[in-house]
């Protein structure tokens, strides 16, 4: 793969719903670009960075870098599927990183303002999506497991990185502030209760051991039972257990002993309002994990937050 090549990679953004519209995604694609604008890197009028995937929304990664870094950076994927960003040699890496950098610290200095109309507080938000993806290359080399340890704790990574780690941290912050201008803006209301996310996995077999792991964001350890994709106020204080990390799910968090996500950025509205509360939470635990609780009976859960790991106490089959 050249330079030149599309490489289509997931939008995950958590204020895109998992699934979208041609009509919403020509919505995307606008607000995508006047982000980029204000980051000093405004798009060709025909660049099409966005296509649609069975309803998902799918980000030409190449023609982001070649917009970010005015075509010096440029991403190779592996025969393992890891990515890679690469340039023509080692001083235009050096170079185009450096002034990417200069660029993004430019805009993460102005403040973001107390009121804006919607649309503005949408191009923020994005823009700073985009930085939070931009800071993500300083990071020293990190699996997500090491990621989502620093995040939790961000005296304990490496001396370089804990600048950027809260940086990552603040911006997030402040892209929750702005998650009302996303109300209403793909046909779904954000702050509407989050029905419907679980949707019923195919059956896989019962594994014998039932253990799984997924990415720590906020520790803690317990015993409880649990409830699948709440859709009103749960009777006692338990684990909840949602598909995606949304932010309609914080709702629930006052009534969570636990939060558990099958999908979902450790980084994500959801992740960082569970670890500003010290909510214990994990994420990314997958679709296995899913399919085997709605294939028994409900029994009790052991979780350890800090380590990331779920155990099933005594499950019965259905």
């Amino acid at each position: 793969m050249n330079k030149d090549d599309k490489l289509w990679v997931e939008f995950a953004d958590e204020v895109i719903p998992p699934k979208i519209s041609d009509s919403e995604l020509i919505l995307l694609e606008s607000v995508f670009k006047k982000a980029l604008a204000r980051l000093d890197c405004t798009p060709k009028e025909t660049d099409r960075f966005f296509k649609l995937e069975k309803d998902i929304p799918s980000l030409d990664l190449n023609l982001l870098l070649q917009a970010l870094s005015r075509s010096a950076l440029y991403a190779v994927r592996s025969e393992s599927g890891a990515l890679r960003i690469s340039a023509r040699n080692s001083f235009m890496h050096f170079l185009a990183m450096l002034k990417l950098q200069f660029r993004i610290e430019r805009f993460l200095s102005i403040p973001t303002p107390a009121h804006s109309e919607p649309e503005e507080s949408r191009i923020r938000s994005m823009a700073l999506g985009i930085c939070m993806q931009v800071l993500y290359l300083r990071l020293p080399r990190h699996s997500p497991k090491e990621l989502s340890r620093w995040l939790m704790k961000p005296e304990i990574a490496p001396p370089l990185a804990q600048r950027t780690v809260r940086q990552l941290l603040g911006i997030q912050n402040i892209r929750n502030t702005l998650s009302f201008a996303w109300n209403g803006f793909f046909g779904t209301e954000n702050g509407a209760p989050a029905t419907r996310t679980l949707g019923q996995e195919e059956a896989l077999p019962i594994p014998a051991k039932h253990e799984w792991e997924g990415l720590p964001v906020s520790p803690g350890q317990l015993e409880s039972s649990y409830v699948l994709d709440p859709t009103s106020i749960p009777g006692e204080c338990t684990v909840l257990i949602f598909s995606n990390a949304r932010p309609e799910t914080v709702r629930f968090f006052p009534y969570a002993q636990a939060v558990l996500y099958i999908r979902g950025g450790v980084l994500s509205h959801a992740c960082c309002v569970a670890r500003e509360r010290k909510i214990p939470c994990i994420t990314g635990l997958g679709r296995e994990f899913l399919a085997t609780l709605q294939q028994i009976r409900p029994a009790r859960l052991r979780v350890d937050a800090e380590q990331g790991t779920v155990s099933l106490i005594s499950p019965a089959r259905t």
